[in-house]
């Protein structure tokens, strides 16, 4: 049985390299797309995904916001911020929200094994964002890999 993910992402481009890559995994597809967090919240009610990537910055509300709505009306599902902002900030602040990951855009491997270490149930951050601020949020799962 493959294992579903929904994308939130305004960035076409953005979201048609996410669909390529989460497609050619076999055992991986994409169940939904949204281009706005609030779009999101509309469509995902009446779906059950395993997994939502979201994009940091999105008009109208922002990642962090739609973790925190999301978390409320589906407290089980796993949710991951993919984003170009390198500052630790964000990602501490998406781990608080209830993001079970934050992966950097721009490198295809990392996207996908953060992808997979969330859909096992581990926490993921971006190899340099790792700092020891992101420890305490984040996992002693994750802290030993390399």
């Amino acid at each position: 049985m493959k294992k579903t993910i929904y994308i939130v992402e305004d960035n076409p481009y953005m979201r048609e390299v996410l669909v390529m890559l989460i497609e050619e995994e076999e055992d991986l597809e994409v169940c939904g797309i949204a281009e706005t967090a609030t779009e999101a919240l509309r469509t995902l009610c009446d779906l059950d995904p395993d997994l939502v990537i979201a994009d940091l910055s999105m008009p109208g509300m922002t990642g962090i916001e739609f973790i925190e709505r999301l978390c409320v009306l589906k407290p089980r599902l796993r949710v991951t911020i993919l984003s170009a902002h390198t500052e630790t900030v964000y990602a501490e602040q998406a781990l608080v929200a209830g993001a079970k990951g934050y992966i950097l855009k721009g490198d295809p491997m990392a996207i996908m094994e953060g992808i997979r270490l969330v859909l096992d149930g581990e926490t993921y951050v971006s190899r340099s964002m790792r700092t020891p601020a992101l420890r305490k949020h984040s996992l002693p799962q994750a802290e030993g890999r390399s």
